[in-house]
């Protein structure tokens, strides 16, 4: 244990020494990298991430384990943003970007530092460590490893839970600094900064090794913020209960700087308790490791291929594939993990691993092998289960191997050289699901297949064409041998090609032995077919019938300064009916209704509860202080003229106010808990409104009728079904006696009736008489009518 301690300090020293103050380099918060503003940016102003400005920066020839890391984190880029360039910028010189990720120890050297000046320092075989940086006024972060395992350990760090140190539940990198300069700042300590700039992780070890938080003292400060440290690391190490420790991290490394001083560093141990807690939770198995049966190129970026949907909403929530690139040409492997990560709302990482960290691929998930020569490519080859096809240079291949691995299939990415690779996995992880273009009225892979199926379905004009010819060459076969007179070729199909009849000719002058033959092509295309019937007719107004009873029935009946109250009920928008209400009114009033007792109320015929809640009560509320609403509807049954209805439902008046609740809520400023809906017995009235004040009196109290008439569902079957519809009507008193009553049939009834009375039978006169079957049983022979 001496020994190990002597060694962590020994390289901690170095570390501080070469991050100070007004070097090139110097720390910045690991937990900058994921807020808004920076690498992740709402260029719309919506409120929502929509681009990623970083770029990833690989060694000029990576490594398989740095692909696999650098597609790692560019799975989570796209994980965070509902939008992404692609490809992912990369290279230390791919123009001007908020951060730089850097993977791997010779991509770091393009940025003039190396793992000693970021404060990381010697890593072993296993070790990871994510760092944040500034260089040369340029964001920075590095993901190193000591060996490829503890590449992948980084990796999965920065792209799996920064800026959280374990779960979401977990403490995050900020959190951390921000309680260590309380601590400091409570022992009278003059912290000028505190940031937490390095994560130190080892291979199959969960949680975090090391978390560095830096803090920036005023002069001469360095001692005693040194000695609170030590003090509190020697009273409270038995504490389980005790500040700056962390259930997820093994060690918080304090680093103490200020200007003029050589600097310390104070290593805290997890407290045991929290260590306990931690070693007790495996880490977990990544999940989606099954068969896929529709897993194929049309439905890769589908929940059916390399993602998944676990809460079966309808929304990718996984992503089903591990990739494995090995070789030249493969860094779009990056682009991959980038487009995976955004098509999907959760990932798991690793989400790439390197060929030689595979080595049961049956238990991985469904693999895509990227290369010209991958290992695991060449045992399914080695096996018979794959037979690798001859490519050109520059030629790509993307195809899926079925039961590559039991069950289990995989997705061969290769090309004829690394040229070609590199255009294959371009086209899977920037173009796909479509051909090239992408867009909404764009080819894809799906409109391909479906071509196919209607194709040899013969529901396409081109296989019914196809399928015309093949069927004249066999029936050409089966009359070889027959003296034939003549021949009339009759070919039906839809949307017929301008060239088929000449194709039709030729096959059938070259097949059939006949002095004369005779081709009819007929195209079935509905859109070109003749009319059967053509019924135009005028559907006389409703409003003009409104206007009609109103002008002949109620203003004839006024009588000076008397009171009139007008309903109408027309299936007009909200604008005409406001509208007919004021001109309306003025009618009445010019023929000398009393000015304050006269009112006019046109409700939807459509909706009608709906528009009697809208234009009615909630007027008649705004402004009050409502405590609850409470709408009753009635249950209804069957007609009384039509017991045995079946076409109803229950709720019916309930289902013609949606979503008038909500609405309600808005216009009223009122929390939408408090509108309550009751159902009240068959018999009760429609629509019964309540509404109740804070201190509970009753506000408003009010009942509502909806006009229906009842008629037949099919004129010309009366005795199938009869339903209920609502309909219009016009109701108005004049000095409190009734002045009219009566319904005006609303446009779409007048429409219906029409097309049931005339456009319907003139259609029956078209349709084919009933066609007679036979039936046969052992014992008799009948004939029926059907």
């Amino acid at each position: 244990m001496t020994r190990i301690s002597v060694l962590i300090a020994i390289v901690l020293a170095g570390a501080v020494g070469r991050t100070a103050p007004g070097d090139a380099v110097s720390p910045a918060a690991l937990g900058d990298l994921f807020k808004p503003g920076g690498a992740l940016q709402d260029r719309n102003g919506d409120g929502a991430i929509d681009f990623v400005d970083v770029r990833i920066v690989l060694a000029d020839e990576p490594t398989a384990g740095e692909l696999a890391a650098a597609a790692d984190v560019a799975a989570r880029l796209g994980y965070e943003t509902s939008a992404m360039d692609l490809p992912v910028p990369r290279g230390a010189t791919a123009g001007d970007a908020a951060f730089s990720i850097y993977i791997g120890a010779k991509a770091l050297a393009q940025a003039g530092a190396s793992a000693d000046a970021i404060g990381v320092g010697a890593l072993k075989a296993g070790d990871g460590a994510v760092a944040s940086f500034v260089s040369g006024g340029r964001r920075g972060v590095a993901v190193l490893g000591g060996d490829e395992a503890g590449l992948e350990s980084a990796a999965v760090m920065l792209g799996g839970h920064l800026p959280y140190v374990g779960d979401q539940k977990s403490a995050t990198t900020d959190k951390i600094a921000d309680e260590v300069r309380q601590f400091l700042t409570g022992k009278g300590v003059d912290v000028t900064s505190t940031t937490v700039p390095v994560v130190h992780v080892r291979a199959n070890v969960d949680g975090v090794e090391r978390v560095v938080a830096v803090v920036q003292l005023a002069g001469g400060e360095v001692v005693k913020a040194q000695v609170a440290l030590n003090q509190f690391k020697a009273t409270s190490a038995r504490d389980p209960k005790r500040a700056l420790s962390y259930p997820s991290v093994r060690t918080l490394q304090v680093r103490l700087r200020a200007a003029g001083s050589s600097g310390a560093s104070v290593d805290l141990p997890r407290a045991p308790a929290a260590a306990d807690t931690a070693a007790a939770a495996p880490p977990a198995r990544r999940p989606g490791g099954g068969a896929k049966e529709n897993f194929d190129l049309s439905t890769f970026y589908a929940i059916d291929g390399a993602l998944a949907d676990t809460d079966n909403n309808l929304i990718p929530d996984r992503v089903d594939v591990l990739l494995s690139a090995d070789g030249d040409g493969t860094s779009g492997v990056v682009d991959l993990g980038a487009r995976l990560g955004l098509e999907s709302t959760g990932i798991s990482l690793p989400i790439a691993r390197t060929a030689s960290s595979l080595g049961a691929p049956a238990s991985e998930p469904i693999l895509v092998l990227i290369g010209t020569s991958h290992p695991i490519v060449e045992q399914l080859i080695k096996d018979g289960k794959w037979t690798r096809p001859a490519l050109q240079p520059g030629e790509g291949l993307i195809q899926i191997v079925k039961k590559a691995f039991g069950e289990k299939s995989a997705l061969v990415v290769t090309g004829g050289d690394a040229a070609g690779v590199s255009r294959a996995v371009d086209q899977l992880a920037q173009r796909f699901p479509h051909i090239w273009q992408r867009g909404k009225d764009r080819t894809t892979l799906d409109d391909v297949e479906d071509d196919v199926r209607r194709f040899i379905g013969g529901r396409s004009p081109a296989g019914q064409a196809a399928a015309s010819l093949y069927k004249l060459e066999k029936l050409a076969d089966q009359l070889k041998d027959k003296p034939l007179a003549s021949a009339h070729v009759k070919v039906f199909v839809e949307k017929a090609a301008d060239g088929l009849a000449d194709a039709v000719k030729q096959t059938a002058a070259a097949r059939i032995a006949a002095p004369s033959i005779a081709v009819d092509v007929q195209n079935l295309d509905v859109q070109k077919g003749r009319s059967l019937v053509n019924d135009e007719f005028t559907i006389p107004s409703e409003v003009d019938d409104f206007w009609s009873r109103l002008r002949t029935r109620v203003v004839p009946a006024v009588k000076r300064r008397a009171a009139v109250t007008v309903e109408a009920r027309l299936s007009e928008p909200p604008e005409v009916r406001s509208r007919i209400e004021e001109q309306a009114r003025a009618e009445l009033l010019k023929a000398g209704a009393d000015e304050a007792n006269t009112r006019v109320t046109v409700l939807s015929a459509y909706k009608q509860g709906y528009s009697w809640l809208y234009d009615v009560v909630r007027p008649a509320l705004a402004g009050k202080p409502i405590d609850r609403i409470t709408i009753r509807f009635a249950e209804i049954g069957p007609p009384p003229g039509w017991k045995q209805q079946g076409m109803f439902a229950p709720t019916r008046w309930l289902l013609e106010l949606y979503p008038i609740d909500e609405v309600l809520a808005s216009e009223l400023k009122l929390d939408l808990a408090r509108i309550h809906f009751e159902k009240a017995p068959i018999g009760s009235p429609a629509y019964e409104v309540i509404a109740t004040a804070n201190d509970g009196g009753e506000l408003l109290r009010r009942t509502f009728e909806p006009a229906v008439v009842e008629r037949a569902f099919f004129d010309r079957f009366p005795e199938y079904e009869r339903v209920r519809v609502t309909t219009g009507w016009i109701k108005a008193e004049v000095g409190g006696r009734a002045a009219i009553d009566e319904r005006i049939e609303t446009d779409p009834e007048r429409f219906w009736d029409h097309f049931q009375s005339t456009t319907l039978p003139a259609l029956y006169e078209h349709a084919p008489p009933p066609r007679r079957c036979t039936r046969r049983s052992t014992s008799t022979r009948s004939t029926s009518s059907t």
